[in-house]
């Protein structure tokens, strides 16, 4: 790059010139500069926002962390009071499978809890009364709804009466996973009733006058008679 100029009154000729590589080498020098601030701030971005990404990680960690440490404990508290429970509990999966079995279920049938899970109605109860089992849990499942019936079943110390509260397992996203189950022994209470039902006949039908007062002699019973 130049310019150059006549000089007056002569043949001469003055030129003044600067060689392109020259010319051009502050802005080479200035460009590199700013390609590399360019560069650097890029990386720092770059760093930054993957640290943000790891703290990020590292928060949502230790949260999952402190809600497993709380699901387990819940947990564990929940296996303590179904094995200190004096009632029968249970849970099967949908294919009728048992997935808890307590301790006072496993001293009915006289099994151990170890070889119940896994297993189902078949493992433990005659043909007829585990395929009346496995209908009543099919439809707990599809009514979605607790029940509360009353099973008489076979027991190491024979048959006995259980009350037996039924119903549907369900995820965090409200599916039916299997059902559950809370029995209770009755067989005593249902003896008692039956007595109580007799004696009660026969104070009906008696042809003696029965009164019932209580300590304010306030009449609260009369037989037909």
């Amino acid at each position: 790059v130049g310019v150059y100029r006549q000089v007056p009154g002569t043949q001469w000729v003055l030129l003044a010139k600067i060689d392109r590589t020259e010319l051009y080498a502050e802005a080479w020098r200035d460009g590199a500069w700013i390609s590399i601030a360019g560069l650097l701030g890029l990386v720092a971005a770059v760093a930054g926002l993957l640290l943000l990404r790891l703290h990020a990680l590292l928060a949502h960690d230790r949260l999952v962390r402190v809600r497993q440490a709380e699901q387990l404990h819940a947990l564990e508290l929940l296996d303590v009071v179904a094995q200190s429970s004096d009632d029968a509990i249970f849970a099967k999966d949908l294919d009728g499978r048992y997935t808890l079995y307590n301790t006072a279920a496993s001293r009915v049938v006289g099994k151990a809890p170890r070889d119940i899970i896994g297993r189902d109605d078949h493992d433990i109860f005659p043909p007829g009364i585990a395929a009346r089992l496995m209908t009543i849990d099919r439809a707990t499942r599809m009514g979605g709804i607790t029940t509360v019936t009353e099973e008489t079943l076979p027991t190491v110390n024979g048959d006995r009466v259980f009350l037996v509260n039924r119903g549907p397992l369900h995820d965090r996203q409200g599916k039916v996973t299997g059902t559950f189950g809370i029995a209770r022994d009755i067989t005593e209470r249902k003896a008692t009733e039956a007595e109580l039902r007799k004696l009660s006949a026969v104070v009906e039908q008696s042809p003696e006058s029965i009164v019932i007062t209580n300590v304010d002699a306030e009449i609260e019973y009369v037989n037909a008679a």
